[in-house]
C-alpha cells in the first residue's frame, strides 16, 4: 500500500507534570498530570486531525512491557477514531522510551528526564512508497543508516526534526551528513544554534538550507526564518497574535511539522503558506492544550 506520509524515529511515553512557575531545588505543586505517548504519536495525531484524508504509516520500535502495551493501545485507539494510521511498532528486547516532563507554564519552557530505549535501536527506514517522510529527532537516533536515508530521498520528500540543543562533534557531523538528502529541516533556535554554530536565526536558516537539499526551517514562539540556501529567498515570519502566559507548550514543535507537512503536502501551498498554516495550528493546539 502507499501512504501519502511515513513518519519514522522516536516514540517515547511521557508523564508531563504541569507547574505555574518551576523552582529548582523546591517542592512544585503540580497543576496537571498526563501520560500519553509523545514524538511520534504527537505528529500522527496532528496529521490525522488537520488533514483526516491522508494515509499515514508509522514505524518505530517498542519493549514488551507495560509501556509498549499502553502505546500499541493508543494508536489502537486513534485507528477506531477513523483516522487514517497504520501503526508499525516494532518489538524488542529493549524497554520502551519513557520521559518523566516538566512543563512550566509561566515560562514557556519545559524540562525532561529520558528514560531511552527500544526507539534508539532504530537503523534502516524501510521504504512504504510514501510521497513525504519525515524522521523525527534524527539527533537521538544514533543507529540511522545512512544509506537508506539516501534510498528514501530518491522518489519521497524527506524531512528531519531536531530535539537537543547539546550537539558534540560526533552527532554534529552525522546530522550535516544527512542535509544533502533533506528537503525540510524543522529546528528551534536553540536547536539550530547548536548544530550550525551561528547566533542570529536568519544566519541559522541560510548555513542549515545551504547544506540541505531543499529549505530550513527555524522557528520559535515568535515566528519563523525559511531559507533554501540563498539570500535572496531566506524570509522571517513574525507571528502576529502571541500566546499570553501561562501556557503548556509541551509538543508545539511536533505539531508545528505536522501542520507544515500537512500543507506542503498540497502542491499548490508555498513554503511560506506552509509556515504561516504551521504557526497557526501549533497556536491553536498550544492554547487548546492549556484549557482548564
Amino acid at each position: 500500500m502507499m501512504y501519502d506520509v511515513s513518519l519514522y524515529g522516536n516514540l517515547i511515553l511521557d508523564t508531563t507534570y504541569c507547574v505555574n512557575d518551576y523552582s529548582h531545588g523546591e517542592s512544585n505543586t503540580c497543576l496537571d498530570k498526563k501520560i500519553s505517548p509523545g514524538g511520534i504519536a504527537n505528529v500522527a495525531a496532528a496529521i490525522s486531525r488537520i488533514e483526516p484524508t491522508l494515509n499515514i504509516n508509522i514505524e518505530s520500535k517498542i519493549g514488551g512491557d507495560i509501556s509498549g502495551r499502553y502505546a500499541k493501545k493508543w494508536f489502537a485507539n486513534l485507528k477506531k477514531l477513523g483516522y487514517n494510521v497504520n501503526a508499525n511498532m516494532i518489538e524488542t528486547s529493549k524497554p520502551t522510551s519513557e520521559a518523566i516532563i516538566i512543563s512550566d507554564l509561566l515560562n514557556m519552557n519545559r524540562s525532561s528526564i529520558v528514560n531511552w530505549g527500544a526507539c534508539q535501536e532504530i537503523n534502516k527506514l524501510n521504504d512504504y512508497s510514501s510521497r513525504w517522510c519525515h524522521i523525527l529527532y534524527v539527533d537521538k537516533l544514533p543507529n540511522l543508516d545512512l544509506n537508506s536515508l539516501k534510498y528514501l530521498s530518491e522518489n519521497s520528500i524527506i524531512s528531519i526534526d531536531l530535539c537537543s540543543s547539546n550537539h558534540n562533534d560526533k552527532t554534529r557531523e552525522k546530522i550535516l551528513s544527512m542535509l544533502p538528502y533533506v528537503d525540510y529541516v524543522f529546528a528551534s533556535s536553540e536547536e539550530g544554534r547548536c548544530l550550525i554554530g551561528k547566533e542570529k536565526d536568519y544566519d541559522i536558516a541560510l548555513a542549515i538550507a545551504k547544506n540541505a537539499r531543499g529549505w530550513a526551517v527555524i522557528h520559535s514562539p515568535d515566528g519563523s526564518f525559511i531559507s533554501n540556501g540563498q539570500h535572496k529567498n531566506t524570509k522571517g515570519y513574525k507571528v502576529e497574535n502571541k500566546i499570553q502566559k501561562p501556557v503548556n507548550v509541551l509538543g508545539a514543535g511536533d505539531n508545528f511539522a505536522a501542520a507544515f507537512i500537512s500543507k506542503k503536502i498540497q502542491d499548490k501551498n508555498t513554503v511560506e503558506e506552509s509556515v504561516r498554516f504551521a504557526h497557526e495550528q501549533a497556536t491553536k493546539y498550544i492554547l487548546n492544550n492549556s484549557k482548564g
